[in-house]
């Protein structure tokens, strides 16, 4: 049975926004479950996810409800460990390779490759993002570069964009330059 690890609160800049996020423990492995609330092209929106990894912080399975006005999308992605992708058991060779999915419209899923990937202070890696993109909900592979600046600083970096990351417990996004700020956290106790 999965068990909350950590809850936090971010604010979103511009467009204005916010998210309630929780991280959970599920056996071996994480699952990360949120709802943002925010515009999308003017209209507001609420966006509930969650994201099942293994214990390597790979994505296994994606679950997205979006919800503009009076409609209401949703979205179901499968994934193995060497990146092959399914949406509603159909391959998606777009993002075949992809280890990590990188939703739009949140920065929890940074955390994915910042926990993965484990860099010392100073060192860099390259990775392909299957990148989920909000409110089309249509995929796509998105370079991405991490490199670690400092104990809890990451520059992020993907074609034609660039920020500065803070980290707290756990590798989850404590400030997201310019876009993202948590005003809210709470460890659970453990058990």
């Amino acid at each position: 049975m999965p068990r909350l690890v950590h809850t936090l609160i971010w604010q979103r800049h511009e467009p204005p926004g916010s998210e309630y996020f929780g991280l959970w423990r599920d056996g071996e492995g994480w699952q990360l479950r949120g709802t943002v609330v925010l515009p999308l092209d003017g209209v507001p929106a609420r966006i509930r996810y969650g994201i099942i990894c293994d214990a390597q912080w790979r994505t296994q399975a994606v679950h997205v409800a979006l919800r503009t006005g009076a409609e209401e999308q949703a979205l179901h992605l499968t994934a193995d460990p060497a990146g092959n992708w399914k949406r509603g058991g159909e391959p998606l060779p777009v993002i075949q390779g992809c280890v990590d999915i990188d939703l739009e419209i949140t920065p929890a899923t940074n955390t994915l490759p910042i926990r993965r990937l484990d860099l010392a202070p100073g060192s860099s890696a390259d990775v392909t993002a299957a990148w989920l993109r909000f409110p089309t909900l249509d995929l796509e592979p998105l370079e991405q570069t991490y490199q670690r600046t400092g104990d809890t600083c990451y520059r992020y970096s993907s074609p034609g964009f660039s920020a500065d990351l803070e980290v707290g417990d756990l590798g989850l996004i404590s400030r997201y330059a310019g876009l993202w700020e948590c005003v809210g956290r709470h460890r659970e106790n453990p058990r």
